[in-house]
């Protein structure tokens, strides 16, 4: 039985730390069963959500002529690899709910043609220091918000 596990989470809670640490563990999980698939843009997984929006940083002439199905051409071909590994997955982007939200029902059908289980993890952080993560985020790009109503939008 192929166990899938799907890590999501909101931006800001710590997950590409866990992305680059499970990359740099690939073979050592790999010998203990757990496939976390390469897909070559970066340690996470996030290419797998492009059949659904558009991702910064990576456009379908990335992908060659498969275009966002390539990415998913590829974990199908390291599961093929290793008929009796579960596999990590691991993507923020799964978490978005807009402006181009995930078609979850979609989601879940592609990860059960994948394995015979699927297991979610979702990482979530404390709302109070999340608040003035995002803020600060959002300034490293932009004008920052007034604090006021970028509080009240998020409450």
């Amino acid at each position: 039985m192929r166990r899938i596990v799907l890590h999501l989470g909101a931006h800001r809670t710590g997950m590409r730390g866990l992305q680059d640490r499970l990359f740099a563990q690939r073979a050592a999980l790999a010998r203990a069963g757990v496939l976390y698939p390469d897909l070559g843009h970066n340690h996470a997984h996030h290419a797998l959500a492009a059949v659904w929006m558009t991702l910064p940083g990576l456009s379908e002439e990335q992908f060659g002529p498969e275009g966002a199905e390539a990415p998913w051409r590829r974990v199908r071909a390291e599961l093929a690899a290793a008929p009796q590994a579960d596999v990590l997955l691991s993507a923020e982007a799964f978490s978005r709910a807009g402006p181009q939200p995930v078609d979850m029902p979609a989601l879940a059908a592609r990860l059960r043609a994948l394995g015979d289980a699927v297991q979610v993890v979702l990482t979530v952080r404390a709302q109070a220091s999340l608040l003035p993560a995002l803020w600060l985020e959002l300034a490293r790009h932009q004008a920052p918000p007034a604090p006021g109503p970028f509080i009240a939008r998020a409450l």
